[in-house]
């Protein structure tokens, strides 16, 4: 593989993805530089979404695609906001759907499934999670969507306030790893 298109217009996710995907040697493709159609999220589940945004994006440029479907899994909200993440209205509305609920109870887990989709192949899928809780309020001025309110299992500092934290123990960084191993 020498090319590959990242199937995603989140300018935050395109940065993780071609900073983890350069050890590799592709040249990565975003939509700065092709012409991407933009696809409807219309799946259940995170593996569903992945697997639309990738199939949909290699049959359109006829070049290996990845898409990454990734959300924010709140224990205390049944799940919420999970695929609907992107769209739910950010951190600001979980921490008041949060406020009556002790830290203890905040438990919370970011998901990311990657799909590699190549014309003529199956599609490939490599996941990656990370267990934390949510903060009371937002910390730190790094990463992007709810980086601010996430406080890894152990750790002492929002994904916002520690980027190279982030880097090593994020849900997508344990994806991508998993990738650059198949791919190796």
């Amino acid at each position: 593989m020498q090319e590959l298109v990242l199937a995603t217009h989140n300018d935050g996710k395109i940065t993780e993805l071609k900073e983890q995907l350069a050890p590799l040697g592709i040249t990565v493709l975003t939509h700065h530089d092709v012409d991407l159609p933009e696809v409807a999220e219309t799946g259940q589940t995170f593996i569903e979404n992945a697997t639309l945004k990738a199939e949909a994006i290699a049959a359109h440029t006829g070049k290996p695609a990845l898409a990454d479907d990734s959300g924010l899994c709140v224990d205390a909200l049944n799940g919420e906001p999970g695929v609907d993440t992107a769209n739910y209205g950010g951190y600001e509305k979980l921490l008041t759907k949060l406020k009556d609920t002790a830290f203890g109870a905040r438990g919370a887990r970011f998901v990311c499934v990657l799909a590699l989709a190549e014309p003529n192949a199956k599609t490939q899928f490599f996941d990656g999670y990370v267990d934390g809780f949510i903060l009371n309020e937002a910390r730190g001025e790094g990463g992007f969507g709810y980086d601010p309110v996430f406080l890894p299992t152990g750790g002492t500092h929002s994904f916002a306030e520690d980027p190279e934290q982030k880097k090593t123990l994020s849900h997508r960084s344990r994806a991508i790893a998993k990738l650059v191993e198949a791919l190796k």
